[in-house]
């Protein structure tokens, strides 16, 4: 699927209201969706998750396929299959992420799901270049990650601009799978992309008066994150994720940090401190720059006891307030 695919949602009739949340593990061929009332929505993972789940209020049943796993790390699940072919529409990310296993899935059953691509259908203004390696290069049986040939980061979701875009996009097809709660649809999307819009002036007065604009980032996933507040484009450590950098690249990047004096480090909750961090927290100290090491989630994994619709925007601004507190 290239960055321009964008598959329209062609529902039945669709019965009302109560939105369940379920886990992902089906204990038959339903796939779970024996009790779904409503439109049954299916997300990539937990981002796109929570913004279904605050369009859909009781109207939709949603659930996630990679919760757990996040998007740099699916692996195959037959349970999967089952979810997917229950659903009445699978929302993904797009961009690269998650075209693989996409992929799979579509081959793997001869029902129709219709298929949304949100980041492939976001303006091209919006989009960065470059993201992790792992998401631009060609699948050569590195059956941990997914790969395509893409040139745009796919972390639209840590945007607060594109997030909203893709609020709306989530909006309009369940309009279209439900007309009659439309009115219901277009209240909720509202007040949520008021919280967004609400989320982001916060975020920027707390990091206006900031003179560091710049921090490392644990995997290239931050590049939207840092323009929405107004910040650099962040040194990274691992290019692809859960991978550490040669000698030569961490010298390099070191080197760099030095020279700018770029002392916050941003780890990651899915992958702790890492080697590679430690040693650029320890270097820095010993070229005087005074390194310190906070936790910035990139939200791209939950578990299912986690999830409600107000998880985004509560990470988000953990995110925030941590980033403010390290940076002077």
């Amino acid at each position: 699927m290239n960055r321009r695919t964008f598959t329209s949602l062609a529902f039945g009739a669709i019965a009302a209201p109560t939105l369940t949340l379920f886990g992902c593990t089906p204990a038959d061929n339903s796939g779970g969706w024996q009790n779904a009332i409503g439109t049954k929505v299916l997300a990539s993972f937990a981002p796109i998750q929570c913004f279904a789940l605050n369009v859909a209020g009781e109207d939709a049943t949603v659930r996630v396929l990679f919760g757990e796993q996040g998007p740099h790390h699916i692996k195959d699940n037959p349970n999967h299959v089952y979810v997917y072919a229950g659903a009445d529409v699978l929302f993904v990310n797009g961009l690269g992420l998650e075209d693989r296993q996409v992929r799979r899935l579509e081959k793997s059953t001869p029902r129709s799901v219709p298929i949304i691509s949100l980041g492939n259908s976001l303006p091209e203004s919006m989009l960065l270049e470059g993201g992790c390696e792992c998401c631009k290069e060609e699948d050569h049986d590195h059956a941990h990650h997914d790969h395509d040939t893409h040139t745009n980061d796919p972390h639209v979701w840590l945007g607060l601009d594109p997030a909203v875009k893709m609020v709306e996009m989530i909006r309009d097809q369940l309009k279209k799978a439900n007309p009659a709660k439309a009115a219901n649809f277009d209240s909720r999307a509202e007040q949520y992309i008021e919280k967004l819009k609400k989320l982001k002036a916060d975020g920027v007065a707390m990091l206006k008066d900031k003179k560091e604009r710049q921090f490392i980032s644990f995997h290239d996933s931050l590049k939207y994150f840092a323009k929405t507040f107004d910040m650099k484009e962040p040194e990274v450590i691992q290019m692809n994720p859960g991978q550490e950098p040669t000698k030569k690249e961490l010298d390099k990047l070191l080197a760099r940090c030095v020279k700018n004096q770029i002392r916050v480090i941003a780890i990651e909750p899915q992958y702790g401190s890492g080697t590679s961090a430690k040693t650029i927290e320890t270097a820095l100290k010993v070229a005087n720059v005074d390194s310190t090491m906070i936790v910035l989630d990139p939200l791209e994994t939950a578990t299912d006891g986690e999830m409600n619709a107000e998880w985004y925007e509560t990470k988000m601004r953990a995110n925030l307030e941590a980033l403010a507190k390290a940076l002077k």
